[in-house]
């Protein structure tokens, strides 16, 4: 049997872990493709999108959702959910070692389960940490554990989004422009700068409390859907828009 390039042998169900990298595959030439060269790209998935994907994946769209989320959930071989991000984290790990930045890398799937949830929150009035992981957790089947679900997701967080801006830098905007707000790391002394918190106390939130609905001056914040997965994987926020701040998660929007 063909064995992953990506997923140890050891550790990681085969079967799934190649399923994984034939959905990778297809969401990189849908999501991915040089039609929105030079353009931001996001992950959030439209009903289009769904469709082209599981047209190459030859499987109906309406098991979509279903389908992606019991390939990502089972590529570990014992353990499921508590050890599907560092499973994947390996294989991150494992592309960036391989030295070829322009080849599809293994965690599209993962970080495509991911923005599912945020979909779900976004239609909803309640924004925080908590509720992401809510439903995060209803998607990996593991309801009631989403604090644990939650401390193992960003243990390894920036392990699996890099090498998405990595691989999207490296075809230098041809597949499109990342939106993947990574903290830089400094050289020195090895900790993120700016650090999470610091980030919130700029912009008014604290990590892992609800969103205001508004501020003291009358500003509505409205999360976007695109922005909300990173809002929740890396605890930065900041408005855009008038205010012409670049880290963004959200809008501003004047109340009457």
């Amino acid at each position: 049997m063909e064995n992953s390039k990506w997923f140890s042998i050891a550790t990681s169900n085969q079967i799934k872990a190649l399923e994984v990298e034939r959905i990778n595959d297809a969401i990189a030439e849908v999501i991915f493709n040089q039609d929105i060269a030079g353009l931001p790209v996001y992950l959030d998935l439209d009903t289009e999108e769904v469709s082209a994907i599981c047209r190459i994946l030859e499987i109906d769209p309406s098991g979509f959702d279903e389908y992606i989320c019991d390939t990502v959930l089972n590529t570990p071989k014992t353990s499921g959910w508590k050890k599907v991000f560092s499973e994947f984290g390996v294989a991150a790990k494992k592309w960036t070692d391989t030295g070829n930045p322009l080849e599809v890398p293994p965690t599209l799937a993962l970080l495509t389960v991911l923005s599912m949830a945020a979909e779900v929150m976004a239609s909803e009035t309640d924004v925080s940490g908590a509720n992401y992981y809510k439903r995060l957790s209803a998607l990996l089947g593991c309801a009631g554990e989403e604090t644990e679900l939650g401390n193992r997701y960003r243990e390894h967080a920036i392990q699996l989004w890099t090498p998405l801006r990595d691989w999207l830098g490296s075809w230098e905007g041809e597949r499109g422009v990342s939106t993947v707000p990574i903290p830089k790391i400094s050289s020195q002394s090895g900790r993120e700068s700016p650090r999470p918190q610091a980030m919130f106390k700029m912009t008014l939130f604290v990590p892992n409390e609800r969103m205001p609905a508004k501020d003291s001056n009358g500003t509505l914040y409205v999360l976007l859907t695109k922005f909300i997965v990173y809002f929740t994987v890396l605890e930065v926020s900041a408005p855009i828009g008038c205010c012409g701040w670049t880290q963004t998660q959200c809008v501003t929007a004047q109340l009457p």
